[in-house]
């Protein structure tokens, strides 16, 4: 399974020659911005369904009943209650509905990986995926570092800087172009009953998940 320093060499791998030109703090906020598009663009929807007992329009301490929310990492999607899709607000812990319901469906999402603290998927699609959006991030990182050089260097030197600016802002397009390959790939279009893989295996109450083909 890749440990969070794998990710970060990985990035660095894939920067190359002049991989030392950024600190470790640069790789890391590369990696962290990657982490948060990834996570934006292919993530994990569960549901929970609540049997209130009695009618009521709002529950107290509600992600206690969540099995999957992460704090910081999960938000609420949609809320049926009775069957029906209803308007919800959440303050603090508690979610107030617009209308009282005896039982209620909630659809979350959580992310799909977290480093360095916990990682949910540790596929090597995730890694691959987020290596090379990451990588993607710190080339243009390095490309903007190069075009500083070139409008402060007045000098043969500045010719060598800016082709290292356009060398690095063509693999940060590279490494993206691919990145979207493989997020698009995995999302392709399939059978009706394909599209949401579910697994069924917990009781009433407890938390169910589908695998989003967002």
């Amino acid at each position: 399974m890749p440990t969070y320093i794998d990710y970060l060499n990985r990035i660095k791998t894939y920067v190359k020659d002049d991989a030392s030109v950024l600190s470790d703090d640069d790789i890391a906020s590369a990696l962290n911005s990657a982490l948060a598009q990834f996570n934006e663009d292919v993530h994990y929807i569960y549901f929970t369904v609540l049997d209130l007992g009695s009618a009521q329009d709002y529950i107290d301490n509600f992600k206690e009943g969540l099995d999957e929310w992460i704090e910081g990492y999960s938000y609420v999607n949609e809320v049926y209650g009775d069957g029906e899709s209803i308007k919800f607000q959440i303050i603090m812990d508690t979610i107030y509905f617009e209308k009282s319901v005896q039982s209620v469906t909630i659809y979350y999402r959580t992310a799909r990986v977290i480093v360095p603290d916990l990682i949910l998927d540790d596929t090597y699609f995730s890694f691959n995926a987020i290596t090379l959006l990451g990588a993607s991030n710190a080339c243009l990182m390095l490309s903007a570092k190069f075009a500083q050089s070139v409008d402060a260097t007045i000098s043969a030197d500045a010719v060598n800087y800016q082709d290292k600016t356009n060398k690095y802002r063509m693999l940060a397009e590279e490494y993206k172009k691919k990145y979207d390959e493989l997020v698009s790939n995995s999302k392709k279009d399939k059978p009706a009953s394909e599209i949401f893989e579910i697994d069924v295996k917990n009781l009433l109450g407890e938390s169910h998940l589908f695998h989003s083909s967002k």
